[in-house]
């Protein structure tokens, strides 16, 4: 029944409130909906400025505390408490003191019921409540801080991954064109022993300065550039090997944040919350698996390795005493079977 449907004189309502709160020093939700449904009717009905004036002629309230009451009225009146002995929708409500009542309006509407059952509102003190209802919010400022934090750890972990992706294909295209460049020195030396052993009456005819200071820029050259490529090869690895550390850094942090959320699922106290709690821990496990730091260090090196082999094959290939080309080759086929068995061994 609304406000609007009391159609008695506010002097009436006045009495009907005493009497109620006489008979009601236990203040159960009941009670309290009924005298808040009685102060809104009657607020409707008295002139504008003198509602001060009626509470303190006709009932023992503050207006504050009227106010309260009315709270409890519109807040648990037409959706729990029925009027005049109804059954009441909710049993885990309908016995609630006022006190704690108010106290349950910080906590969500659809959320209220269940917390209520879950803490037994109804047995608690006021103190008691308050405490648990802080709590609760406590626990659910962590949990949404945890997730924020995690979140922000999973988007770090993402970006130093793609950096270090990035970072291992520069230092593969880095080690080609040092590769390039040993190549290029390597085909300018034998151009210059070519002439050297050229015969003698061409030799007569050159220009001996000329070829020296040709040889002399050419191998400065090629030492500068060998020398600058080393210098970047070497900047990019360590820039690499720090990513890599980053990497494992945020992993470790991404693993804390999964054993906090994996705490609070098994201390959660309802089953709505241990299902959200579970997604989150779920989504934090995904998140993890995708900041490997031992992944991308192992193909960083791989690619290390392979540029390396390459090399060796090429310097083995410009060696012109076959005997010592043979041996090298034999002691690279060695080592290669060596690397596999260990391989075998380690999976």
């Amino acid at each position: 029944m609304s406000a609007q449907e009391l159609t008695v004189s506010p002097e009436r309502l006045g009495a009907e409130i005493r009497e109620l709160t006489r008979q009601a020093k236990a203040m159960t939700l009941y009670y309290g909906v009924e005298i808040g449904r009685r102060l809104e009717a009657a607020k409707s009905m008295v002139p504008y400025g003198g509602w001060g004036t009626w509470l303190k002629e006709n009932t023992e309230f503050s207006q504050a505390t009227a106010t309260r009451f009315m709270r409890v009225f519109n807040e648990y009146g037409a959706a729990q408490i029925g009027i005049f002995g109804a059954v009441p929708e909710s049993s885990t409500l309908q016995n609630l003191s006022i006190s704690n009542a108010l106290r349950l309006l910080a906590v969500p509407e659809d959320e209220r019921e269940e917390f209520a059952e879950a803490v037994d509102a109804e047995n608690l003190s006021a103190r008691e409540l308050e405490k648990a209802i802080k709590e609760r919010d406590t626990a659910r400022q962590e949990r949404e801080s945890a997730l924020r934090q995690a979140n922000s750890d999973s988007l770090r972990a993402e970006h130093a991954k793609k950096e270090a992706e990035e970072a291992y294909e520069k230092l593969r295209g880095m080690e080609d064109e040092l590769t390039a460049a040993k190549d290029e020195a390597c085909r300018m030396a034998d151009e210059l022993e070519a002439l050297r052993k050229r015969p003698v009456e061409v030799a007569v005819q050159r220009d001996e300065q000329a070829i020296r200071d040709a040889e002399a820029k050419v191998r400065a050259q090629a030492e500068t550039e060998l020398r600058k490529k080393t210098d970047e090869w070497k900047k990019q690895t360590i820039k690499t090997e720090q990513e890599i550390e980053r990497v494992r850094k945020e992993a470790e942090d991404l693993k804390q944040q999964l054993e906090a959320a994996k705490a609070m699922a098994e201390a959660a106290s309802s089953d709505a919350e241990k299902e959200r709690l579970t997604g989150e821990v779920e989504a934090l496990r995904k998140k993890l698996a995708m900041s490997d730091k031992d992944v991308t260090a192992a193909q960083l090196y791989f690619g290390q390795w392979q540029s390396a082999f390459n090399q060796l094959t090429q310097a083995v290939a410009r060696i012109e005493d076959t005997e010592k080309a043979s041996k090298l080759r034999a002691a690279i086929r060695a080592q290669l079977g060596a690397w596999g068995k260990t391989a075998e061994e380690v999976s």
